[in-house]
């Protein structure tokens, strides 16, 4: 009754997070009448006025066993993702298939953002290849930068902050 009241600001984060990248929804049946308004508000926003929708999907949801009426219903907005096809094919596998695909989904993440992690951190030095040594032999001047007040204040500086901190800094 007063979610308006007390978390409008979810529904306005919820909307903006759909308005700038497609979102993964897991474990969350689109059910929730407060998601429904969020979502009509970006199609309100990516609707040209004369009903023409843009063809931009607002993300992919995930679901354990397929519901072709769920899928019609959210074609327009929401890549649909079925673990399995009808409860009769495994509807006690359905749980075990999707922890398994967030498993794989969530190391894939982990393996990318820290394959780099720890080039700069001089505690691992010793554990460098002959390739990640190359990197931080010509990251080391960037890193020296960060004593000189101009570059610091610089619009640039950010992004080579950025940079090293990937690697470790």
């Amino acid at each position: 009754m007063r979610y308006a009241d007390t978390r409008g600001v979810l529904r306005g984060l919820l909307s903006e997070m759909l308005m700038q990248r497609e979102l993964l929804v897991v474990g969350f049946s689109l059910t929730d009448e407060n998601v429904h308004k969020a979502i009509d508000e970006v199609r309100k926003i990516r609707n040209d006025g004369a009903g023409n929708k843009q063809d931009v999907m607002l993300g992919t949801c995930t679901t354990l066993v397929e519901n072709s009426m769920f899928r019609q219903l959210w074609k327009d907005d929401f890549q649909i993702v079925s673990c399995v096809d009808s409860a009769d094919d495994g509807l006690y596998e359905a749980p075990w298939i999707m922890d398994c695909w967030l498993d794989c989904l969530v190391s894939g993440i982990i393996e990318k953002t820290a394959a780099n992690s720890f080039i700069m951190n001089a505690k691992y030095q010793v554990l460098l290849t002959r390739p990640q040594l190359k990197v931080k032999s010509a990251l080391e001047p960037l890193h020296f930068l960060a004593g000189d007040a101009d570059v610091r204040n610089s619009p640039m500086w950010p992004v080579i902050e950025d940079l090293l901190k990937e690697f470790g800094w």
